[in-house]
């Protein structure tokens, strides 16, 4: 469990650390020379549970609240300590704002220096603390000079330690880095409060925004040596790889192979503390805390109308897009703080939605319906609520990576009535009933198509697409069509799409046409003519030749059998009824014996035997065939 200790300058955060843990956290020289916190101190306390306290001693002077905001969070809990001669002082306030803005939701109070004042004094210190903390917040009493109290504050830890839920270390492995320095004979140490995931010592991790690939050498966390740290856990990591120290600015990220790029821009919800000096308008400049980094960034209220306000007043809440002066990591989830320009007050804070934030229609009512679902804890409900729009298309990977969640798992499978879509931008989950009005609008288009040109026989891939469906819907339609043509609904045949039930209706010339060639095939009956012979025969022209075959093929009525010549239906279906009567009772057919039983050629048999090897109707077995399917002919050869 991580607590963090927070309070005004000199009310005795350090010392009651150093009396709970016996760790003294002002290490720095100038820190214990002025007794005043710098940089955050940490310190741990193993129980006998296997479960460790750490503490986050927060140093406490208006100075060094940077230093504060950068470990504040992935806590617990926090403990407010507030001298009970002094009460609460500005410094209590703003820590209590800061903790609260980054997700800081239970708390302890402890009244400390109780030794110099009566009990009198002691309740109205609580009276005055209880207005600023949540409803029940236990109180504890003690003395650092006396120890009064102070074995009592920690078994209430420790019993809490086992109440606290255990941090669940999903998503790639992100931790913001705090310190990066030299320790001799180790080489570089990073370290920070692990944000997500697990890193293991041998793991290769990516130093962000410096794209730069690390090795983890070996790992300290919760100040003890171990071969893994995870989720909320304080840890340094000993690293390897082609970096100096002095190019690794506070607020870098280290993080897994797979993890989420950085970004300039960002969408969050914001809000403004009540007690705020001045209200935030459009495009104001403000300083962004967010994991150990701070940085300039712009605000762009996130607006559906030209009416809303351009500005977001004390106590009030807002979407916005902070456009950042240099690129950072984050993920849905992290919280932020907002400082004025001069870095003099906290306005407010948020939460970062989407890490992506959109470049075009920000404002538009779908994003900010999408970023309003967003807000749920569970991608699951956030799925659900953002897929009720049924005219909205979810970038499942894209999620994912912005939630900071591993693909394998594939959160929100099990909910109901979603189509889940590969396109060519990925894996794009819509709601079912969309995806049938898409299949929808391809079949009427289909049925329209059939409707104008009743004697084509389908319509080209390309222009039904552009025909049937919008631009935003196309990149759906190979999927959509693939499906149709599954189900039979649709059919696909010589690069050409039809309807199922459509059938061409032929133009007269095309029936007279049609009525010329199947004449000369069934004059010729067994002896099957070459199409060379076909085109003389037929005096018609090659190109109308060729689309007349197309069109009796696709409907049918004849059969390619070889390059070189196409068959009637009767006739082909007349080679196979006599393979059948050869082999009814023997197991093979000869082609010699075929050829003279037929009457029909050399040529002609083999051509027709190879193209029933082709169909699976015969195989050859050296110089005979065997019949492999009997029922084949009747299914395909219908008269």
């Amino acid at each position: 469990m991580i607590i963090a200790t927070a309070g005004h300058v000199d009310h005795g955060k350090t010392s009651l650390v150093r009396n709970l843990t016996g760790v003294e956290t002002d290490r720095l020289e100038e820190e214990q020379r002025r007794g005043l916190s710098i940089n955050l101190g940490y310190a741990y306390l193993p129980l006998n549970n296997e479960t460790t306290l750490g503490f986050i001693d927060v140093p406490g002077h208006r100075r060094f609240i940077n230093n504060m905001i950068s470990g504040v969070t992935g806590i617990d809990l926090g403990m407010l300590i507030v001298a009970a001669d002094d009460g609460p002082m500005p410094q209590t306030l703003e820590h209590l704002q800061v903790m609260n803005l980054l997700g800081v939701k239970a708390y302890l109070l402890v009244i400390s220096k109780c030794d110099r004042v009566d009990e009198q004094r002691i309740e109205q210190v609580r009276k005055d603390c209880a207005r600023l903390l949540p409803e029940n917040t236990p109180v504890y009493k003690v003395s650092n000079t006396t120890g009064l109290g102070v074995d009592e504050l920690r078994a209430e830890l420790e019993r809490l330690a086992g109440l606290c839920a255990h941090r669940i270390a999903a998503g790639n492995f992100r931790m913001s880095i705090d310190r990066a320095f030299h320790l001799q004979g180790r080489g570089l140490i990073l370290t920070g409060t692990v944000a997500s995931g697990t890193i293991a010592s041998g793991d290769v991790a990516i130093l962000q925004p410096h794209q730069k690939n690390l090795r983890v050498r070996s790992i300290h966390a919760q100040d003890a040596p171990v071969t893994t740290a995870s989720a909320g856990e304080r840890c340094a990591l000993n690293v390897s790889g082609d970096i100096h120290k002095d190019n690794i600015e506070r607020g870098d990220w280290i993080v897994g192979e797979s993890c989420i790029g950085t970004t300039s821009r960002f969408d969050a919800r914001i809000r403004l503390l009540p007690e705020a000096a001045f209200a935030l308008k459009h495009l104001s400049e403000v300083k962004l805390h967010i994991g150990a980094k701070h940085l300039q960034a712009r605000l762009m209220l996130l607006r559906n109308d030209d009416d809303s306000p351009a500005r977001i007043n004390p106590g009030e809440t807002a979407l916005a897009q902070l456009l950042t002066d240099r690129p950072i990591l984050c993920c849905h989830g992290d919280r932020f703080l907002l400082r004025d320009h001069g870095e003099t007050a906290t306005l407010g804070g948020g939460m970062v939605l989407d890490p992506f934030g959109s470049h075009k229609r920000k404002s538009s009512q779908a994003r900010l319906s999408f970023l309003a679902a967003m807000e749920e804890d569970l991608v699951e409900d956030a799925i659900r609520i953002t897929l009720s729009d049924p005219g909205y298309a979810l970038n499942y990977p894209a999620l994912l990576q912005a939630w900071n969640l591993d693909p394998q798992d594939r959160p929100g499978l099990d909910l109901a009535d979603i189509a889940r879509i590969n396109t060519a931008d990925g894996e794009v989950w819509i709601a079912e009933s969309h995806w049938s009005d898409l299949k929808g609008m391809i079949s009427h288009g289909l049925l329209e198509f059939h409707q104008d040109k009743p004697t084509e026989a389908g319509i080209k891939v390309t222009v039904l697409m552009n025909a049937a469906l919008p631009v935003t819907e196309r990149r759906f339609f190979q999927s959509a069509i693939a499906q149709l043509i599954e189900t039979g609904d649709v059919l696909f045949q010589d690069g050409l799409l039809s309807a199922k039930a459509h059938k061409a209706s032929p133009s007269l010339e095309e029936e007279s046409d049609w009525l010329i060639v199947s004449t000369c095939l069934r004059k010729h009956g067994r002896k099957i003519p070459t199409m060379g012979l076909l085109e003389q025969e037929t005096q018609l022209e090659s190109s109308a030749l060729q689309q007349t075959i197309g069109r009796a093929e696709r409907a049918g009525q004849l059969f390619k059998i070889s390059q070189k010549r196409v068959a009637h239906v009767a006739v082909i279906r007349d080679f196979a009824v006599v393979a059948l009567e050869l082999t009814h009772d023997k197991p093979t057919l000869n082609l010699i014996e075929y050829r003279d039983y037929l009457g029909c050629g050399r040529n002609v048999a083999v051509e027709v035997l190879e193209y029933f090897d082709a169909i699976r109707f015969t195989r050859r077995a050296g110089e005979s065939r065997i019949i492999l399917n009997k029922k084949l002919p009747d299914k395909l050869f219908v008269v």
